[in-house]
């Protein structure tokens, strides 16, 4: 009887374990098709914050230009990070031998997630230089403007006067 308990325990352990096993191969495959996702998602993402600063400098250097007494404007705006997205997931919790066990994954439609929200890059600096900035007025329309426009403090901002 006392071997037939052993036999039984040792059963016991070796499911626990085939468990265990099973769990890490699929947290495995899924940390897999995270990270491949989140790689082709990072290099789409510094292209479309590359052109997201690229638009931004031309509409900027455009509406600035307009501004009596500026002249030529040229802009240059720096960021701290990419875009932040954040996708919809599902959490899905199993009880397995009296383990509860909570699972998380990416809720897909025809194979893409669901988009929740997008944050655009923080804008951490602008250098703007312009024909007219050797006039203080000029000087002080484009520091408002650009104030305006981006939503940022002046000591982010340096306007200079172009060559």
């Amino acid at each position: 009887m006392a071997s037939t308990i052993e036999k039984f325990k040792d059963k016991l352990k070796k499911i626990k374990v085939e468990y265990l096993i099973i769990f890490f191969a699929v947290l495995a495959v899924i940390l897999i098709f995270i990270s491949s996702f989140n790689t082709n998602k990072n290099s789409k993402n510094s292209d479309s914050v590359e052109n997201y600063v690229t638009q931004l400098e031309n509409k900027l250097s455009e509406k600035l230009s307009q501004i009596e007494g500026a002249g030529k404007v040229s802009v240059i705006i720096s960021v701290k990070r990419g875009t932040t997205t954040e996708i919809a997931t599902e959490k899905k919790t199993t009880n397995e031998n009296g383990e509860i066990v909570s699972e998380e994954y990416p809720v897909l439609v025809s194979g893409k997630p669901i988009i929740l929200s997008e944050i655009y890059p923080e804008i951490c600096g602008v250098i703007i230089i312009a024909k007219g900035a050797e006039n203080i007025k000029v000087k002080v329309a484009l520091m408002c403007a650009a104030q305006t426009f981006l939503d940022l403090e002046s000591e982010k901002i340096e306007i200079l006067t172009m060559r």
